[in-house]
């Protein structure tokens, strides 16, 4: 086998592999192989062993990085090499063979109902970002609600349809996570808001939550877009948002609406498997991790058990 530098391995892995990737992946990839290009040095893929891909996991967080993070790299390295045997670049995948470091769950965090009655009174006034809140806690992510158009919403049916854009005259390339299609019921109050949005867009304008200021930018400049700006095309929304939450005396994050969202439909009864697809994860290990575990959750688990003691006693 012909030798090859890793660094040739990574851009072999992007020119022919790439167009299947999402770009966070193509991302993460350059920099993890980057990374270890500094380490070991831009060596044949054939003469890197099992010590050398321990020894970077080890190094990446002795440098400062969160665990997360070196399973991150070893594991997104490990699909290169992975890649490349499959492609006849290289022989063996000492990447594979890592162990990787345990993780402590953290146990997740969802707004109470009183923590979003601040939010949306402090938003209140301002059309867009309770716009925003309410669609978030519709379980939609954040880059969903900036690309949503008026052709993704079915006010007959009360749903929405997430699913990819192209390039038109009036719309941006964007994907969703996972590139997958779904379909997301549509709560009353976000039809009412979505309703009142769609009436005060100007022609031509199909994105429903976005400025028409901001839209008529990214539209003049749609050639030269970056993956960022097509991905999240609301300039400084997660700085609007901290400073919405400061106002509110509330801690958190944007994302934290959805995992709510999430939440609160398993606890009025709803399957987690409907739930998952709500959600569009691919995993219900997934969904599971995105929901909390409420007090009340733990107080019938109570009952139950001591119901079930009970009876053998």
């Amino acid at each position: 086998m012909k030798k090859l530098a890793t660094s040739d391995l990574l851009r072999d892995y992007i020119e022919l592999a790439g167009k299947r990737l999402d770009r966070s992946t193509i991302d993460l990839a350059s920099l993890a192989v980057r990374r270890f290009v500094d380490f070991a040095g831009d060596v044949d893929v054939n003469e890197i062993t099992l010590d050398d891909a321990e020894l970077f996991h080890s190094f990446v967080t002795e440098d400062g990085c969160e665990k997360t993070t070196a399973n991150n790299y070893i594991r997104t390295i490990a699909c290169v090499f992975r890649w490349g045997i499959e492609h006849g670049r290289a022989a063996n995948n000492p990447f594979s063979s890592v162990k990787r470091f345990k993780i402590s769950e953290k146990a997740v965090r969802v707004y109470t109902v009183d923590e979003l009655r601040r939010l949306l009174d402090a938003a209140r006034g301002d059309e867009v970002m309770l716009a925003y809140i309410w669609q978030g806690l519709n379980t939609l992510r954040k880059s969903e609600i900036m690309n949503l158009t008026i052709y993704d919403i079915d006010f007959e049916a009360n749903t929405i349809k997430i699913q990819p854009k192209y390039r038109t005259k009036e719309t941006w390339p964007w994907e969703p996570k996972n590139r997958k299609v779904r379909i997301v019921p549509m709560a009353d109050v976000v039809a009412k808001m979505l309703i009142n949005r769609i009436n005060a867009l100007p022609a031509g304008q199909p994105y429903v939550n976005l400025g028409p200021q901001r839209y008529g930018y990214l539209r003049s400049n749609m050639d030269s877009l970056t993956e960022r700006q097509r991905k999240k095309p609301f300039q400084n929304f997660d700085r609007n948002f901290r400073r919405l939450r400061k106002r509110a005396y509330v801690e958190g994050d944007f994302h934290q609406l959805r995992k709510t969202g999430l939440t609160m439909l398993l606890e009025q009864g709803e399957r987690i498997h409907v739930v998952q697809a709500f959600a569009g994860h691919s995993s219900i290990k997934t969904t599971q991790k995105y929901i909390g575990l409420k007090d009340s959750y733990l107080s019938g688990a109570l009952v139950t058990l001591n119901r079930v003691v009970s009876s053998v006693g």
